[in-house]
């Protein structure tokens, strides 16, 4: 599967063999457009193969896909895909904004939806997703963010939806994990 879409890094070729940025973009991969960490090779196989396990063309919500090549991989496959990350704000410094992501979309044919706020903010309907997924994102929030965003997953999420978190590199930094260890779980 890594081999198969340069994951997690994208292909290392000089941009400047190319006479098109377009195809340049696209010959690098999905996944040569963000700063990946190692666990990415396991995380995404993982989470890609997950998802494929429960069906075929489901809405997927992805909190925090940044411009991970996931997104695209998952919305290339069919799949309806909405990327909800308030990085893409023009006040953050993930470096990236709505137009780079929209771009990233066109380039992969791959049409993923962009709503640049928390997902307590994305106007989202009620029951809209079969798959709220996110990859190593919970342990960059505040508690009160971390509860926020299950009172949100809980929301958007379908009756027998899937959550998928797959947080390899839990480091909690922020007070998240004593929300999971004192068992506070907005989920009841």
């Amino acid at each position: 599967w890594n081999k198969h879409w340069s994951a997690p890094h994208g292909r290392d070729f000089p941009i400047a063999r190319f006479n098109s940025w377009r195809f340049a973009q696209r010959y690098r991969g999905p996944f040569a457009h963000q700063t990946n960490s190692k666990t990415r090779k396991f995380e995404y196989p993982w989470a890609f193969h997950t998802i494929e396990d429960i069906g075929r063309n489901l809405d997927i919500i992805d909190i925090g896909g940044a411009l991970s090549g996931l997104q695209f991989v998952l919305a290339a496959a069919g799949h309806r895909v909405v990327n909800v990350d308030p990085g893409a704000r023009d006040d953050t410094f993930w470096g990236f904004t709505p137009k780079s992501h929209a771009f990233l979309s066109r380039v992969f044919r791959a049409p993923v939806r962009l709503f640049p706020m928390t997902l307590a903010e994305a106007p989202l309907p009620v029951n809209s997703g079969d798959v709220v997924m996110s990859i190593s994102v919970l342990e960059h929030l505040e508690l009160p963010e971390v509860i926020r965003t299950a009172q949100s997953i809980r929301r958007v999420l379908r009756p027998n939806g899937t959550v998928d978190v797959f947080q390899v590199d839990a480091g909690c930094q922020r007070g998240c994990g004593r929300f999971w260890v004192d068992g506070q779980s907005e989920f009841r």
